[in-house]
């Protein structure tokens, strides 16, 4: 005998409304440290801004996750009891800036003439001609020179 009684729920409208109702903390924290660096890019002059808006510096999601775990790297190998060289520290928080700068200067070098249209994202101060390519270029090799140097600084 088969049972004519069938017990059916709406899984995905629970679990949307659960959803709504739950904010995860991390969220505000990102869109503050968003907020704080889209203010920075603001007040620098106008001339550095391009080349800001190159390196990625406003997407601070993708800077932190190069920077964390070369910060924990350094806290996990420091020994017990005595504190992190905070010259480390900062040389590679300096090379994950840089390093993420010329990442972002590749992607645009490459994808400077994708339709911004087909992406839904904004278009990069490449594809706007805000920056040329020879000026993408030179400031490439400034990037790339100064996250080398702070990597053999640590030495």
């Amino acid at each position: 005998m088969t049972s004519s009684s069938s017990c059916e729920f709406d899984f995905p409208h629970i679990v949307q409304s659960f959803e709504e109702k739950i904010t995860d903390p991390s969220d505000q924290i990102k869109s503050k440290r968003s907020e704080i660096v889209a203010k920075f890019v603001a007040i620098t002059p106008e001339w550095m801004q391009p080349y800001l808006r190159l390196m990625k510096l406003d997407l601070t999601e993708t800077t932190y996750q190069l920077i964390h775990p070369a910060v924990g790297g350094i806290l996990l190998a420091t020994p017990k009891g005595h504190w992190p060289k905070l010259m480390h520290i900062a040389l590679f928080t300096v090379g994950g800036i840089l390093l993420r700068g010329t990442v972002g200067t590749v992607t645009d070098l490459v994808h400077k003439d994708f339709d911004s249209s087909k992406c839904g994202c904004s278009p990069g101060p490449l594809s706007t001609g805000a920056i040329t390519d020879r000026k993408a270029l030179i400031f490439l090799a400034l990037l790339a020179t100064g996250s080398t140097g702070a990597l053999l600084l640590v030495n």
